[in-house]
């Protein structure tokens, strides 16, 4: 940070100026500290820092923002990143700008692939989620049909049952028991279907009906419980989306506000991608003047 490398540079100057003597005090620098370092120890430092600290160094004073705006300090700012500019003179870079310029592009190209790469995820989610609760609908309305074809096959068997016992109660106020069981065995004898092989049949079907009802009772649970889970990865992404656009859009405002350096020139196009521990998400902010990454995948 601005802060740790304003910290260093303080620790060297201390080291620079001679001890105070007994005889009279130490003299009190008329300047900022940074007037007393020279050139040479301003150039090891600079390579080390990061476009933040780059900028805040660079609107320091004259003497730093002519150090801190070389392409040399931005040539390394870019290597570090992986921004690697192997064409340069080539025909695509003739109008080369410096690596700072370079390093602005590269990474606003950067966040843009990973803003669609997010936007993307997001819409694939949403996607599985609205094919889950298709498939959900569809798995309801097929199980809704098994259980009209199920209470449609009960008053089957009930009227079957009802025949059956009208028949057999009025044989027997009728005819005698023997008679009764002759008449039957005829009609056994005449028909191949009976009303028992016919009830018979009827609790059959009625068995699979009620077992492909359990299947796809079964099916439906699971079906629903993996929509459940796709619509609340959905919505998580979401409200991550929502947290990371507010956070953006809070980081542009001060960064706007703070765009100006010593001398009243502006400070633009400084750059950085830092990049963060959260599981799935990323950032682009804007500070400085400049364009700022968070890179959180």
């Amino acid at each position: 940070m601005a802060t740790a490398a304003v910290a260093v540079a303080a620790a060297v100057a201390s080291a620079m100026i001679p001890p105070p003597t007994t005889t009279s005090p130490p003299p009190i620098p008329p300047h900022h500290f940074s007037s007393f370092l020279s050139d040479d120890l301003w150039l090891t430092v600079l390579p080390h820092l990061e476009y933040t600290e780059l900028c805040a160094v660079e609107q320091t004073n004259r003497q730093l923002r002519r150090l801190a705006g070389t392409d040399e300090s931005w040539r390394n700012l870019c290597h570090r990143h992986g921004f690697h500019a192997c064409l340069v003179h080539g025909p695509r870079f003739r109008d080369w700008a410096g690596w700072k310029a370079h390093f602005r592009l590269n990474t606003e190209r950067e966040r843009r692939r990973r803003r669609l790469e997010r936007t993307r995820r997001i819409l694939r989610l949403a996607s599985m989620a609205q094919t889950a609760e298709a498939e959900a609908r569809g798995i309801r309305a097929r199980l809704r049909e098994a259980l009209r074809e199920e209470r449609t096959l009960l008053r089957a068997l009930q009227e079957l049952e009802g025949i059956e016992s009208v028949s057999v109660a009025a044989a027997a106020a009728v005819w005698s028991p023997v008679a009764v069981a002759r008449h039957f065995d005829s009609i056994i004898a005449q028909r191949a279907t009976t009303p028992v092989q016919a009830m018979t049949t009827t609790r059959h079907r009625l068995r699979e009906v009620a077992q492909a009802a359990v299947v796809l009772t079964r099916q439906l649970v699971r079906a629903v419980n993996d929509s459940e889970a796709r619509v609340a990865e959905w919505r998580e992404a979401r409200d991550r989306e929502e947290q990371m656009s507010h956070g953006g859009s809070g980081s542009t405002s001060t960064g706007r506000g703070s765009s100006t350096g010593g001398g009243g020139n502006k400070v633009g196009g400084c750059v950085d991608r830092n990049s963060g521990s959260s599981g799935n998400s990323s950032r682009g902010n804007i500070s400085g003047g400049g364009v700022h990454v968070d890179d959180g995948g």
